[in-house]
């Protein structure tokens, strides 16, 4: 039998899925996005792994570089709190 998600993992899967739209949607890849945060790419790849450890400017830096709607921003990030 499979195993389940909890509600951690499913809110960690919600936020990523939100970030890989809007990157495509916006055509923003991972390189334009980690110099966007300052971050490094492998960097990038651990914060996506572990949306929890996105730092908050890094948070305000991605939304705006991949304009995502503030109100769907937030109802994401709610789900991780």
């Amino acid at each position: 039998m499979p195993k389940t998600k909890n509600s951690r993992e499913r809110a960690e899967d919600l936020f990523r899925g939100t970030l890989k739209k809007y990157q495509q949607v916006s055509g923003v890849g991972e390189e334009q996005l980690s110099n966007a945060l300052g971050i490094g790419k492998s960097t990038l790849f651990l914060r996506k792994k572990i949306p929890g450890d996105f730092r908050l400017d890094e948070l305000r830096a991605a939304r705006k570089e991949l304009e995502i709607p503030m109100d769907e921003f937030l109802e994401n990030l709610k789900t991780l709190l």
